[in-house]
């Protein structure tokens, strides 16, 4: 299988080189070892194919670049290698397809690979609308239940403040009613006490 580098992959793949290493760096973030010699990375026939389905999942169906490669990655070694057999686009320009059948089926193929990927990708898409649709609920639900706290908090606070207002009113009410006892009465009672003692 011939190696290729990233400005031949990057010039197949019509995008710049900076945006095949960025997208290089994904999939080796991912766990995906690509050949190395001397740090310059060499692309073969299968990473050609993945960044071709990364390509067609980022402009065609919108997806992150995170995403996509998280997608692609996690199919089965099985599933990559039929895919990768059946998408085969040959790098290596020695070679060439002539027999119509075989290229007809090879074309069947990817389609049918492509169209389980979308499949899957919209599957993956109804899991995550079904995630956030419960986050919602579980939001609207805390939300019910502080408000419910802070109405309660707020008629115990509002039920305190009128039983106070209510028990200054009637401290008030029974202090005017309580006739004062002049000053020399007091006095007198207390000398009284002391004798009396």
């Amino acid at each position: 299988m011939e190696r290729q580098n990233g400005l031949e992959i990057a010039k197949l793949l019509e995008v710049s080189e900076s945006t095949l290493r960025r997208w290089s760096n994904t999939f080796e973030r991912y766990g995906h070892k690509f050949y190395k010699e001397n740090t310059k990375r060499f692309f073969t026939n299968n990473d050609y194919l993945m960044f071709k389905s990364l390509k067609f999942m980022i402009d065609e169906q919108g997806l992150q670049t995170d995403e996509a490669c998280k997608i692609i990655l996690e199919k089965d070694n099985k599933e990559v290698a039929a895919a990768q057999e059946s998408n085969v686009v040959i790098l290596d320009k020695r070679l060439s397809v002539t027999d119509d059948n075989h290229l007809r089926e090879i074309m069947f193929n990817g389609y049918n690979n492509l169209n389980n990927t979308v499949i899957e990708i919209r599957n993956s898409m109804k899991r995550f609308d079904q995630h956030i649709e419960r986050e919602k609920k579980r939001g609207k639900r805390r939300d019910e239940q502080l408000t419910t706290v802070l109405k309660e908090s707020m008629e115990q606070k509002k039920f305190r403040m009128d039983f106070e207002e209510k028990l200054k009113k009637i401290t008030k009410h029974e202090a005017k009613n309580v006739k004062k006892i002049p000053f020399w009465k007091r006095w007198r009672q207390r000398i009284k006490g002391w004798f009396l003692d």
